[in-house]
């Protein structure tokens, strides 16, 4: 009956479209265009051809012709993601799940799932994207495998797992799904294909900052998007090998593959490559020291990136142009572009942040959401019924206590006062919300494999414990202080779940001196640094690493030892990027800031390299001492 009325209302929204706004096609001929259609051939034919497409979509809509709805509003879809429509993308891809789901075409529902992944992704949604390709590759094991527009999709889909790893900065899990894709992808003779996931191991090996391998991968690219005549590909091969040179400090030959890929692009109308370019080109003049022609690329950059809204480019050109104006010393303009710049940046990294908790909601918790949602309208409209009232008596003690002004001015001065207290308040409950995404989705990755691969014990055991862990960590977020039995069960609960991804040993040494059960600290200060021992000291080693969590009574301050026998910090902030090298330290200053406003007492802090004292030692020891008795002001 559901099925029944979501194909009525289709049928309603195809009738009530205007007539005189439809190019009239006649049945045969769309019949034409459907008859053994194949989808991959037709986008690649007619994709620059919206006209067409939207014309055989609208009268397919008009006459109630469910396949051409499907086909045509897929391809409409694509050309919608490639201007960046986004919205009207999903809206058109989302129409063709729900018809292809209720016709039972399992075919359509493929390339129809692995197309609302590609906008996800495209919108930085890692989660939600992961959820739909994984949903098309369980798909495709239902049909036969040898057919080659499922090993297409299953490509696409492979391809889009390692462009999810790429965002993540996971580069090597992103390598091997490119490799399986290329895989699969010859077996389908998908020579575009091939030429893509050559450019993303590329890109990989880019941001490994291994520019040699790169450069063999892009050329394998550039070779394939030559023998097909792809010009948008040879752009961003040219592109790609440009960024490898500049990696290799290679000036003059990344401008000459830069203004390749321009002079290509010119001819395309693809502002979203072209936006990329420019700043490419602005970016290899600044390291030639050719610093007059720089500016005029950057700047049409930032034009291109700002029209079609895509804030990540955006906030790059901002960042060259403040290294343009501090190259020509223009100290103040420089400054004023890098704060720009870093203000976007960190609206990108907060958008992402609320969008992967936004998903899991959505994806585990969706019930709840709504009840959620319900009960929160309710306490809206309480609240606005008590304002209006709060609202009507203030009116009425304003005329009646006039005489009291001078006191009225006393209290709200001190209500200032604790608001202001109150935001600090607030910066702590914001500081200790900012649990690392990367392990969200990592572990959400490795229960679905453990899912996809049927091995349903190790994913019930995963899901129970990260289940457990995140509503400790959404409960404690929002308290001031927890116990410390609390404090080390989180931790034990978050080293358990990363011991399955990262095969190691962790040991949790308590003083009895403690009482764990009464002790009050804030809460999640230690997390962030078994995370850096994890992913920055032992993750890399060839040896069996190990975490030791000492906790001390030390005079009326607890002692925290956090000791790991990695390569050892010194080490670790050579191979780390210099964008990721303190994130832990910063959010770690950043709330003992806070709290030493707010209850006046400091954290004592020091890291150590053990190979400073002991070259026959290797690892990293935290050490920081947090007060036992927090007194209020």
């Amino acid at each position: 009956m559901r099925k029944f009325f979501i194909y009525l209302m289709l049928i309603v929204i195809a009738a009530s479209q205007p007539v005189a706004a439809i190019d009239s096609l006649p049945r045969k001929t769309i019949d034409k265009y459907l008859e053994g259609f194949e989808y991959y051939k037709f986008r690649a034919q007619y994709r620059k051809d919206y006209k067409l497409v939207k014309q055989l979509y609208d009268n397919s809509l008009a006459q109630n012709i469910p396949d051409g709805i499907i086909k045509f509003g897929n391809v409409l879809g694509v050309i919608a993601r490639d201007s960046a429509e986004y919205d009207r993308s999903i809206r058109l891809h989302y129409q063709a799940l729900k018809l292809a789901q209720m016709r039972k075409d399992t075919l359509e529902q493929i390339i129809t799932l692995n197309n609302l992944g590609v906008v996800c992704r495209r919108q930085f949604r890692p989660v939600q994207a992961t959820n739909y390709h994984l949903e098309a590759l369980k798909l495709t094991e239902s049909l036969p495998i040898n057919d080659a527009i499922i090993q297409r999709s299953v490509g696409i889909g492979l391809n889009s797992m390692g462009n999810i790893n790429l965002m993540q900065e996971n580069y090597r899990k992103a390598i091997d799904y490119f490799q399986r894709a290329i895989k699969t992808d010859g077996s389908a003779n998908s020579l575009l294909g091939m030429a893509i996931n050559y450019n993303n191991i590329g890109e990989a090996y880019v941001m490994l900052n291994q520019p040699d391998s790169a450069l063999q991968f892009y050329k394998k690219s550039l070779e394939i998007n030559i023998q097909i005549k792809s010009q948008k590909g040879i752009a961003i091969c040219n592109n790609g090998i440009g960024s490898a040179f500049l990696k290799k400090q290679d000036a003059l030959n990344a401008l000459r593959h830069f203004l390749i890929a321009k002079e290509v692009l010119e001819n395309q109308g693809d502002p979203y490559n072209m936006a990329e370019t420019n700043l490419n080109i602005g970016e290899a003049y600044i390291m030639s020291l050719q610093l007059r022609k720089a500016k005029s690329f950057i700047e049409k950059g930032i034009e291109l990136a700002s029209g079609i809204g895509t804030q990540g480019r955006y906030a790059r050109g901002l960042t060259l142009l403040s290294n343009w104006n501090e190259q020509m010393g223009y100290y103040a303009s420089a400054l004023k572009y890098r704060q720009e710049a870093k203000v976007i940046n960190d609206s990108i990294i907060s958008e992402r942040n609320n969008q992967y908790l936004h998903d899991l909601q959505t994806l585990y918790d969706s019930e709840r959401k709504e009840l959620e949602i319900t009960r929160l309208n309710q306490e809206k409209v309480t609240q606005e019924q008590q304002f209006h009232r709060r609202q009507m008596y203030w009116y009425i003690a304003i005329v009646m206590l006039t005489a009291l002004v001078i006191m009225i001015f006393l209290l709200n001065h001190q209500r200032k006062l604790k608001d202001k207290h109150m935001q600090s308040k607030l910066e702590q409950t914001i500081l200790r919300s900012q649990m690392n995404p990367h392990f969200i989705f990592n572990m959400l990755l490795t229960i679905q494999n453990s899912i996809y691969q049927e091995n349903k014990v190790k994913a019930y055991n995963l899901l129970g414990q990260f289940s457990k862990m995140t509503r400790s960590v959404l409960e404690y977020s929002q308290k001031e202080f927890i116990t410390l039995e609390e404090e080390i069960k989180l931790l034990e609960t978050y080293m358990i779940l990363q011991k399955n991804r990262f095969d190691f040993d962790f040991e949790i040494n308590i003083d009895p001196d403690l009482r764990i059960e009464s002790m009050m600290i804030p809460p999640m200060l230690v997390q962030p640094f078994i995370e850096n021992a994890i992913d920055h000291g032992i993750r890399p080693v060839e040896y069996r690493g190990k975490i030791t969590l000492e906790l001390k009574k030390q005079n009326n301050s607890l002692q925290v030892n956090v000791n790991d026998n990695g390569i050892g910090i010194n080490k670790g902030m050579a191979k780390r990027k210099e964008n990721h090298s303190s994130t832990a330290l910063k959010i770690f200053k950043a709330r003992t800031e806070v709290l030493g406003k707010l209850y006046k007492k400091n954290v004592n802090f020091e890291v150590v390299d053990l190979a400073d004292n002991d070259t026959n030692q290797t690892g990293t020891l935290v050490t920081f001492n947090i007060p036992i008795n927090w007194d209020k002001r």
